[in-house]
């Protein structure tokens, strides 16, 4: 092989590996945003389910209070 030949064949290799760092920083950093986004989806549906745990509990008080049966006079 000439010179030239081995010159451009490392060259090849260079570029080939840059590829494949590029790809692979690319598909990490994809895969670490999904799981932030689904942590932070599971954040707010805790949020959101004890929002309506604390609606449920305060519909259930006032039904109590203004349910309970007036004495007859």
């Amino acid at each position: 092989m000439t010179p030239f030949e081995v010159a451009t064949l490392a060259a090849s290799i260079a570029i080939g590996l840059g590829q494949i760092g590029i790809v692979w920083y690319g598909i990490r950093a994809m895969t670490r945003s999904a799981k932030d986004r689904a942590d932070e989806h599971e954040k707010r549906h805790a949020e959101a389910m004890t929002a309506l745990d604390i609606q449920r509990q305060a519909l259930e008080t006032l039904i109590v209070r203004t349910g309970q049966a007036q004495p007859a006079s």
